[in-house]
């Protein structure tokens, strides 16, 4: 229960969700790339879901430990969903 509390304290704003698009779509991609991107960078879906400002935003955590872990890899990023394409939304942990 207290994973499922922090990884819903950590959703992205609205504002990070609405505006994954602004860089023109280059974090934007079919859902089969977006997926075969962060398994590549070793993040696994956590299948915790919600919806933000209309759109669906999946959570995906790395679980390599902290030390360990890359410095440009959050522990979460997440991927907004559409009908067309999936955008990648990566967050700094607060």
């Amino acid at each position: 229960m207290l994973m499922l509390l922090h990884v819903l304290a950590a959703m992205p704003s609205v504002a990070a969700v609405e505006n994954a698009r602004q860089d023109n779509g280059a974090n934007c991609a079919t859902h089969q790339a977006i997926a075969a991107e962060l398994k590549k960078e070793q993040y696994y879906r956590t299948r915790k879901t919600r919806r933000i400002a209309g759109y669906l935003v999946e959570v995906w955590e790395n679980f390599v430990p902290d030390e360990e872990r890359r410095p440009d890899r959050d522990r979460f990023v997440y991927v907004r969903h559409t009908d067309t394409e999936d955008c990648l939304i990566r967050t700094t942990e607060q």
